[in-house]
């Protein structure tokens, strides 16, 4: 029986029995894997809140014939504002869902892991909007997936000189100018292109840190919901359920 000792975040939690659950947990080690919690809910074991939803700590896992199975978690950060607000809560699903989609189980990704952790932190206590939150998420995300949207030059004819006709075309991945615009790209202004490539470029914890008016946001939330949606191929009923809590 092999004891294996990461880091990780908890995405996912499932009852079962009386007494225990199932964890989705991202780990820093192994990616994502499943692992049981026997007696999680018994105040004997002390595992009860230290299981929960988006709790990130030290994790002690002994593997059981493939199976495995949490002996202890120490908490590092339990993003408890999330547990009182049902938007917040909600949001953080859909990202952890988003993550979980990019990765896939079983696949190590420091990258997507410390977005994920960095996002939380920043609608848990930096009073980032949670829209914008969704949108930089969204764009990163793809980003560090392999599908970096191209925002300097058209990604068709390569000019860099739009001659103030901008637009984003999701199917080719970027920006086009007035002359290769096709009929269902979005069109945006030198504002949003700008805000774009600070969100694909800027520093991991520095990717909150920009101002934007609620015009360009609300234009750059319409792009990367389209755009991760159609790299990942799948919608996500999380983000239903996120637009519903919001109204």
């Amino acid at each position: 029986m092999d004891s294996i000792k990461t880091r990780g975040l908890i995405i996912r939690s499932t009852d079962y029995g009386e007494a225990n659950r199932i964890l989705t947990v991202f780990t820093e080690d192994l990616g994502i894997v499943s692992a049981n919690v026997y007696g999680a809910k018994s105040l004997k074991k002390g595992l009860g809140a230290a299981s929960g939803i988006f709790v990130f700590g030290d994790i002690m896992l002994k593997d059981t014939n493939g199976r495995l199975r949490i002996e202890e978690i120490r908490v590092r950060e339990g993003f408890f504002p999330l547990c009182e607000d049902i938007v917040k809560l909600s949001l953080a699903s859909y990202f952890a869902d988003l993550a979980h989609t990019a990765v896939g189980d079983g696949n190590r990704d420091e990258s997507v892991l410390r977005l994920l952790l960095n996002t939380l932190y920043a609608i848990c206590y930096n009073g980032v909007d949670l829209e914008l939150a969704r949108t930089v998420f969204e764009f990163r995300l793809a980003a560090v997936g392999g599908y970096l949207p191209e925002c300097e030059h058209c990604v068709a004819c390569n000019t860099d000189d739009f001659g103030g006709e901008l637009y984003f075309d999701i199917a080719r991945g970027g920006i086009l100018c007035g002359k290769c615009r096709r009929a269902d790209s979005f069109k945006i202004s030198e504002a949003a292109r700008r805000a774009l490539y600070y969100i694909l470029h800027a520093e991991d914890k520095k990717i909150f840190s920009f101002n934007a008016s609620s015009e360009v946001c609300t234009l750059l939330g319409a792009v990367s919901e389209r755009y991760i949606s159609e790299h990942l191929e799948r919608s996500f009923k999380t983000l239903e359920y996120y637009k519903k809590m919001l109204k």
